[in-house]
Protein backbone atom coordinates (compact mmCIF):
# COMPACT_ATOMS: atom_id res chain seq x y z
CA UNK A 1 0.00 0.00 0.00
CA UNK A 2 2.56 1.89 1.03
CA UNK A 3 4.63 1.61 -2.14
CA UNK A 4 1.67 2.52 -4.27
CA UNK A 5 1.00 5.40 -2.30
CA UNK A 6 4.85 6.69 -3.11
CA UNK A 7 3.91 5.73 -7.24
CA UNK A 8 0.71 8.05 -7.06
CA UNK A 9 2.27 11.11 -5.56
CA UNK A 10 5.53 10.86 -7.56
CA UNK A 11 3.21 10.50 -10.50
CA UNK A 12 1.45 13.69 -9.26
CA UNK A 13 4.85 15.49 -9.03
CA UNK A 14 5.58 15.27 -12.11
CA UNK A 15 2.66 17.35 -13.59
CA UNK A 16 3.86 19.92 -11.19
CA UNK A 17 7.00 20.23 -13.13
CA UNK A 18 7.81 23.49 -15.71
CA UNK A 19 9.39 22.56 -18.81
CA UNK A 20 11.58 25.33 -20.71
CA UNK A 21 10.48 28.37 -20.04
CA UNK A 22 11.65 29.97 -22.93
CA UNK A 23 10.01 29.11 -26.37
CA UNK A 24 12.80 30.43 -28.09
CA UNK A 25 15.36 27.93 -29.56
CA UNK A 26 19.15 28.70 -29.65
CA UNK A 27 19.23 29.24 -33.59
CA UNK A 28 16.59 32.08 -32.75
CA UNK A 29 19.01 34.38 -31.11
CA UNK A 30 21.93 36.42 -31.99
CA UNK A 31 23.98 37.67 -29.50
CA UNK A 32 24.96 40.98 -29.10
CA UNK A 33 28.80 42.49 -28.47
CA UNK A 34 28.31 45.99 -29.04
CA UNK A 35 26.14 48.82 -29.79
CA UNK A 36 26.81 52.42 -31.34
CA UNK A 37 24.04 54.77 -31.06
CA UNK A 38 24.56 58.07 -33.46
CA UNK A 39 22.22 60.98 -34.50
CA UNK A 40 21.19 60.41 -38.70
CA UNK A 41 20.72 63.55 -41.13
CA UNK A 42 16.97 62.90 -40.97
CA UNK A 43 16.56 63.77 -37.31
CA UNK A 44 16.62 59.77 -36.80
CA UNK A 45 18.39 57.51 -34.31
CA UNK A 46 20.72 55.49 -35.89
CA UNK A 47 21.95 52.10 -33.98
CA UNK A 48 24.48 49.66 -34.98
CA UNK A 49 24.60 46.53 -32.98
CA UNK A 50 27.71 44.49 -33.31
CA UNK A 51 26.90 40.72 -32.98
CA UNK A 52 29.10 37.95 -32.40
CA UNK A 53 29.40 35.44 -35.45
CA UNK A 54 29.17 31.52 -34.03
CA UNK A 55 32.12 29.89 -35.68
CA UNK A 56 33.59 33.21 -37.60
CA UNK A 57 36.94 32.50 -36.55
CA UNK A 58 37.49 29.48 -37.89
CA UNK A 59 36.42 25.49 -38.19
CA UNK A 60 37.74 22.57 -36.99
CA UNK A 61 38.64 21.34 -40.24
CA UNK A 62 41.11 24.38 -40.90
CA UNK A 63 38.90 26.54 -43.10
CA UNK A 64 39.60 29.81 -44.05
CA UNK A 65 38.89 32.09 -41.08
CA UNK A 66 36.59 34.98 -41.57
CA UNK A 67 35.13 37.38 -39.33
CA UNK A 68 34.18 36.46 -35.75
CA UNK A 69 31.37 39.84 -36.18
CA UNK A 70 29.61 41.44 -38.20
CA UNK A 71 27.40 44.84 -37.57
CA UNK A 72 23.68 45.45 -38.20
CA UNK A 73 22.17 49.10 -38.72
CA UNK A 74 18.96 50.31 -37.71
CA UNK A 75 17.01 53.58 -37.52
CA UNK A 76 14.03 55.24 -35.99
CA UNK A 77 12.71 57.67 -33.36
CA UNK A 78 13.43 55.54 -30.86
CA UNK A 79 16.22 53.03 -29.31
CA UNK A 80 13.39 50.19 -28.58
CA UNK A 81 11.95 50.72 -32.30
CA UNK A 82 15.31 50.50 -33.58
CA UNK A 83 16.10 47.28 -31.86
CA UNK A 84 12.88 45.63 -33.05
CA UNK A 85 13.59 46.26 -36.60
CA UNK A 86 16.48 44.56 -36.48
CA UNK A 87 14.97 40.75 -36.99
CA UNK A 88 13.82 42.75 -40.14
CA UNK A 89 17.48 43.09 -41.69
CA UNK A 90 18.55 39.86 -40.17
CA UNK A 91 16.06 37.27 -39.42
CA UNK A 92 17.01 36.16 -35.49
CA UNK A 93 16.02 38.17 -32.16
CA UNK A 94 18.46 40.08 -30.16
CA UNK A 95 19.73 39.11 -27.24
CA UNK A 96 21.42 41.39 -24.86
CA UNK A 97 22.53 39.34 -22.00
CA UNK A 98 26.46 39.09 -23.47
CA UNK A 99 26.25 42.53 -24.33
CA UNK A 100 29.76 44.46 -23.40
CA UNK A 101 29.75 47.69 -24.43
CA UNK A 102 27.22 50.89 -25.50
CA UNK A 103 29.06 53.47 -27.31
CA UNK A 104 27.19 56.54 -27.84
CA UNK A 105 28.41 59.65 -30.37
CA UNK A 106 29.42 63.20 -29.08
CA UNK A 107 27.41 64.52 -31.00
CA UNK A 108 24.32 62.69 -30.61
CA UNK A 109 24.64 63.09 -26.88
CA UNK A 110 24.79 67.21 -27.36
CA UNK A 111 21.69 67.18 -29.32
CA UNK A 112 19.43 64.08 -26.61
CA UNK A 113 19.36 63.63 -23.10
CA UNK A 114 21.63 60.57 -22.86
CA UNK A 115 19.67 59.30 -20.08
CA UNK A 116 16.89 58.93 -22.46
CA UNK A 117 19.43 57.27 -24.87
CA UNK A 118 20.26 54.99 -21.60
CA UNK A 119 17.09 54.13 -20.81
CA UNK A 120 16.10 51.08 -22.33
CA UNK A 121 19.08 48.80 -21.09
CA UNK A 122 18.92 49.86 -17.83
CA UNK A 123 15.41 49.22 -17.81
CA UNK A 124 15.27 45.92 -19.77
CA UNK A 125 16.07 42.58 -17.89
CA UNK A 126 18.55 41.12 -20.46
CA UNK A 127 21.19 43.84 -20.18
CA UNK A 128 23.57 43.61 -17.22
CA UNK A 129 24.36 46.48 -15.23
CA UNK A 130 28.40 45.82 -15.78
CA UNK A 131 27.91 46.86 -19.19
CA UNK A 132 30.60 49.75 -19.92
CA UNK A 133 29.12 52.80 -21.39
CA UNK A 134 31.56 55.38 -23.45
CA UNK A 135 31.57 58.78 -25.50
CA UNK A 136 32.79 58.66 -29.09
CA UNK A 137 34.41 61.74 -30.83
CA UNK A 138 32.65 61.36 -34.44
CA UNK A 139 30.28 58.61 -35.07
CA UNK A 140 30.10 55.96 -33.06
CA UNK A 141 29.67 53.17 -35.93
CA UNK A 142 32.90 53.93 -36.92
CA UNK A 143 34.73 52.34 -34.06
CA UNK A 144 32.73 49.04 -34.27
CA UNK A 145 33.90 48.72 -37.90
CA UNK A 146 37.38 48.47 -36.79
CA UNK A 147 39.14 45.08 -36.04
CA UNK A 148 40.25 44.08 -32.42
CA UNK A 149 44.04 43.48 -32.13
CA UNK A 150 43.55 40.25 -29.57
CA UNK A 151 40.49 40.05 -28.46
CA UNK A 152 37.96 38.20 -30.72
CA UNK A 153 35.37 41.58 -31.22
CA UNK A 154 35.93 45.08 -31.25
CA UNK A 155 33.10 45.24 -28.57
CA UNK A 156 35.86 43.06 -25.84
CA UNK A 157 38.53 45.09 -27.20
CA UNK A 158 36.70 48.41 -26.40
CA UNK A 159 35.62 46.99 -23.07
CA UNK A 160 39.28 45.99 -21.48
CA UNK A 161 40.36 49.20 -22.98
CA UNK A 162 38.16 51.41 -21.03
CA UNK A 163 38.68 49.18 -17.63
CA UNK A 164 42.74 49.61 -18.05
CA UNK A 165 42.77 52.87 -19.14
CA UNK A 166 41.41 53.44 -15.39
CA UNK A 167 43.19 50.83 -13.77
CA UNK A 168 46.29 50.72 -14.81
CA UNK A 169 47.43 54.38 -16.36
CA UNK A 170 44.12 56.97 -14.42
CA UNK A 171 44.00 58.42 -18.06
CA UNK A 172 39.84 57.60 -17.73
CA UNK A 173 37.25 56.23 -15.57
CA UNK A 174 35.93 53.10 -16.02
CA UNK A 175 31.79 53.32 -16.06
CA UNK A 176 29.27 51.02 -16.49
CA UNK A 177 25.29 51.28 -16.61
CA UNK A 178 24.76 51.42 -12.45
CA UNK A 179 27.73 53.43 -12.27
CA UNK A 180 25.99 55.82 -15.20
CA UNK A 181 22.48 55.23 -13.14
CA UNK A 182 23.65 56.29 -10.03
CA UNK A 183 25.47 59.15 -11.33
CA UNK A 184 22.05 60.25 -13.14
CA UNK A 185 20.68 59.90 -9.78
CA UNK A 186 22.68 62.97 -8.67
CA UNK A 187 21.89 66.15 -7.55
CA UNK A 188 24.14 68.05 -9.40
CA UNK A 189 23.37 67.02 -12.70
CA UNK A 190 27.30 65.95 -13.47
CA UNK A 191 27.78 62.41 -14.97
CA UNK A 192 31.58 61.10 -16.28
CA UNK A 193 31.85 59.20 -19.01
CA UNK A 194 35.18 57.58 -20.68
CA UNK A 195 36.04 59.33 -24.28
CA UNK A 196 37.04 57.36 -27.25
CA UNK A 197 38.81 59.09 -30.41
CA UNK A 198 40.92 57.51 -33.54
CA UNK A 199 44.72 58.56 -32.58
CA UNK A 200 44.91 58.70 -36.22
CA UNK A 201 43.03 59.71 -38.79
CA UNK A 202 45.16 57.21 -41.83
CA UNK A 203 45.72 54.28 -39.59
CA UNK A 204 42.22 55.12 -37.58
CA UNK A 205 43.87 53.38 -33.97
CA UNK A 206 41.44 53.45 -31.67
CA UNK A 207 42.66 55.55 -28.40
CA UNK A 208 40.68 55.74 -24.63
CA UNK A 209 41.63 58.60 -22.29
CA UNK A 210 39.90 62.05 -21.11
CA UNK A 211 36.80 61.88 -20.00
CA UNK A 212 33.21 63.47 -21.65
CA UNK A 213 31.27 65.78 -19.01
CA UNK A 214 27.55 65.80 -19.07
CA UNK A 215 25.51 68.27 -17.51
CA UNK A 216 22.12 67.96 -17.23
CA UNK A 217 21.74 64.61 -19.65
CA UNK A 218 23.70 66.30 -22.24
CA UNK A 219 27.42 66.63 -22.86
CA UNK A 220 28.93 70.18 -22.00
CA UNK A 221 32.92 69.42 -23.48
CA UNK A 222 35.22 66.91 -23.86
CA UNK A 223 37.80 69.38 -22.11
CA UNK A 224 39.17 67.05 -19.31
CA UNK A 225 42.38 65.91 -21.01
CA UNK A 226 44.74 63.36 -19.42
CA UNK A 227 46.53 65.51 -17.03
CA UNK A 228 43.81 66.64 -15.41
CA UNK A 229 41.44 63.33 -15.74
CA UNK A 230 44.75 61.97 -13.58
CA UNK A 231 44.01 64.99 -11.02
CA UNK A 232 40.42 64.52 -11.15
CA UNK A 233 40.45 60.94 -9.86
CA UNK A 234 42.94 62.00 -7.26
CA UNK A 235 40.53 64.27 -5.89
CA UNK A 236 37.66 62.15 -6.05
CA UNK A 237 39.74 59.57 -4.25
CA UNK A 238 39.40 57.27 -7.25
CA UNK A 239 43.02 57.44 -8.68
CA UNK A 240 44.04 53.16 -8.77
CA UNK A 241 47.50 53.29 -9.96
CA UNK A 242 49.25 55.84 -12.68
CA UNK A 243 52.30 57.19 -13.29
CA UNK A 244 53.41 60.84 -12.50
CA UNK A 245 55.94 62.81 -15.22
CA UNK A 246 57.68 64.80 -12.79
CA UNK A 247 59.55 68.46 -14.15
CA UNK A 248 62.81 68.21 -13.03
CA UNK A 249 64.01 71.93 -11.37
CA UNK A 250 66.20 74.41 -13.57
CA UNK A 251 66.51 71.62 -16.37
CA UNK A 252 63.85 72.15 -19.37
CA UNK A 253 62.12 69.35 -20.99
CA UNK A 254 63.38 66.95 -18.45
CA UNK A 255 60.99 65.28 -16.39
CA UNK A 256 61.55 62.10 -14.27
CA UNK A 257 58.49 59.11 -13.94
CA UNK A 258 57.04 58.47 -10.34
CA UNK A 259 55.06 55.03 -10.02
CA UNK A 260 52.06 56.16 -7.40
CA UNK A 261 51.45 52.40 -5.66
CA UNK A 262 48.98 53.90 -3.32
CA UNK A 263 46.72 56.85 -2.80
CA UNK A 264 43.93 58.09 -1.17
CA UNK A 265 42.21 61.19 -0.59
CA UNK A 266 40.23 62.26 2.04
CA UNK A 267 37.74 65.74 1.75
CA UNK A 268 36.18 67.61 4.89
CA UNK A 269 33.81 69.89 3.48
CA UNK A 270 32.09 72.74 5.95
CA UNK A 271 29.31 75.03 4.72
CA UNK A 272 30.81 79.00 4.91
CA UNK A 273 27.98 81.77 4.87
CA UNK A 274 27.09 81.46 1.30
CA UNK A 275 28.96 78.57 -0.20
CA UNK A 276 31.50 75.60 1.40
CA UNK A 277 35.32 75.36 2.52
CA UNK A 278 36.87 72.29 1.03
CA UNK A 279 39.92 70.87 2.58
CA UNK A 280 41.33 67.78 0.72
CA UNK A 281 44.11 65.81 1.71
CA UNK A 282 46.17 63.46 -0.02
CA UNK A 283 48.47 60.68 0.57
CA UNK A 284 50.49 59.51 -2.14
CA UNK A 285 53.46 56.30 -1.98
CA UNK A 286 55.17 55.35 -4.71
CA UNK A 287 58.47 54.71 -6.75
CA UNK A 288 60.93 56.29 -9.38
CA UNK A 289 60.48 54.43 -12.77
CA UNK A 290 63.08 57.12 -14.46
CA UNK A 291 65.55 58.66 -12.36
CA UNK A 292 66.80 61.25 -14.82
CA UNK A 293 67.88 64.54 -12.89
CA UNK A 294 68.80 64.06 -9.27
CA UNK A 295 72.02 63.00 -9.06
CA UNK A 296 71.68 60.89 -5.56
CA UNK A 297 68.64 59.86 -3.34
CA UNK A 298 69.72 60.20 0.28
CA UNK A 299 67.42 61.46 2.96
CA UNK A 300 68.27 64.91 1.76
CA UNK A 301 67.72 65.11 -1.33
CA UNK A 302 64.83 62.43 -0.93
CA UNK A 303 62.93 65.11 0.88
CA UNK A 304 63.57 67.50 -1.76
CA UNK A 305 62.45 65.11 -4.34
CA UNK A 306 59.43 64.31 -2.23
CA UNK A 307 58.82 68.40 -2.37
CA UNK A 308 58.88 68.62 -5.93
CA UNK A 309 56.54 65.42 -6.51
CA UNK A 310 54.27 67.44 -3.75
CA UNK A 311 54.69 70.76 -5.52
CA UNK A 312 53.69 69.37 -8.86
CA UNK A 313 50.54 67.37 -8.05
CA UNK A 314 49.50 70.11 -6.15
CA UNK A 315 49.67 72.45 -8.66
CA UNK A 316 47.42 70.27 -11.04
CA UNK A 317 44.98 69.66 -8.82
CA UNK A 318 44.52 73.27 -8.31
CA UNK A 319 44.61 73.85 -12.53
CA UNK A 320 41.84 70.87 -12.48
CA UNK A 321 39.92 72.53 -9.15
CA UNK A 322 40.28 76.01 -11.15
CA UNK A 323 39.03 74.97 -14.50
CA UNK A 324 36.05 73.31 -12.90
CA UNK A 325 34.59 76.17 -10.92
CA UNK A 326 35.04 78.15 -14.40
CA UNK A 327 32.45 76.18 -16.10
CA UNK A 328 30.62 76.16 -13.01
CA UNK A 329 30.43 72.28 -12.91
CA UNK A 330 30.62 70.20 -9.62
CA UNK A 331 32.97 67.51 -10.57
CA UNK A 332 33.79 66.33 -7.52
CA UNK A 333 30.60 65.63 -6.18
CA UNK A 334 30.52 68.73 -3.06
CA UNK A 335 26.53 69.04 -3.67
CA UNK A 336 25.94 65.09 -3.46
CA UNK A 337 27.64 65.51 -0.13
CA UNK A 338 25.80 68.50 0.69
CA UNK A 339 22.62 66.66 0.10
CA UNK A 340 23.59 63.43 2.26
CA UNK A 341 24.91 65.49 5.43
CA UNK A 342 22.91 69.02 5.15
CA UNK A 343 19.29 68.10 3.55
CA UNK A 344 18.29 71.42 4.59
CA UNK A 345 20.44 73.42 3.63
CA UNK A 346 21.21 71.58 0.18
CA UNK A 347 17.47 72.47 -0.86
CA UNK A 348 17.88 76.47 -0.08
CA UNK A 349 21.57 76.50 -2.42
CA UNK A 350 20.30 73.77 -5.59
CA UNK A 351 18.69 76.38 -7.62
CA UNK A 352 21.87 78.28 -7.56
CA UNK A 353 24.64 76.04 -6.44
CA UNK A 354 26.62 75.88 -9.42
CA UNK A 355 27.27 79.82 -8.80
CA UNK A 356 28.00 78.78 -4.93
CA UNK A 357 30.63 75.91 -6.16
CA UNK A 358 32.14 78.53 -8.49
CA UNK A 359 33.04 80.52 -5.15
CA UNK A 360 34.15 77.34 -2.54
CA UNK A 361 37.21 77.98 -1.33
CA UNK A 362 39.70 75.01 -1.47
CA UNK A 363 42.59 73.63 0.93
CA UNK A 364 45.00 71.47 -0.57
CA UNK A 365 47.42 69.11 1.33
CA UNK A 366 49.68 66.51 -0.32
CA UNK A 367 52.18 64.12 1.47
CA UNK A 368 54.68 62.22 -0.10
CA UNK A 369 56.31 59.13 0.58
CA UNK A 370 59.10 57.65 -1.70
CA UNK A 371 59.17 54.17 -0.46
CA UNK A 372 62.45 53.11 -3.08
CA UNK A 373 63.81 54.14 -6.18
CA UNK A 374 63.80 51.50 -8.53
CA UNK A 375 66.95 49.47 -7.82
CA UNK A 376 69.93 49.62 -5.35
CA UNK A 377 71.55 52.57 -6.65
CA UNK A 378 69.81 55.92 -6.17
CA UNK A 379 70.63 57.95 -9.15
CA UNK A 380 70.84 57.70 -13.08
CA UNK A 381 72.57 54.12 -13.87
CA UNK A 382 74.55 56.28 -16.71
CA UNK A 383 76.55 58.62 -13.96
Amino acid sequence: MKRMLVIVLSLGLLFSLSGCWNKFELTDWAFVQAIAIDDSPDGKLQLTTHFYKPGGGGSLEGGQQGPAAFNITTKADSVFEAIRDIPLRMGRKAQWSHMRIIVISEQIGKKRNVQELTDFFVRDHEPRDTVTVIMAKGEAKDFLAQKPFIESTIGQQLKEMSQSASRFSAKSKNVNLLDLAIQFRGQTGIVLLPYTYMSDAESKDIALSKLAVIKDGRVVDDFMNSANVESLLMLRDEFQFGILEVPCKDKNNLKETFEITSLQSTTRIKPKQDTVSVRINTKIKGSFSEIRCTSALNSDAEKQVAGRIRDYVEKEQRKTIALAQSKKLDLLGIGDWLYRHHPALWMQWKSDWDDRFARADFDIHIDVQIINSGVLISKPYYE
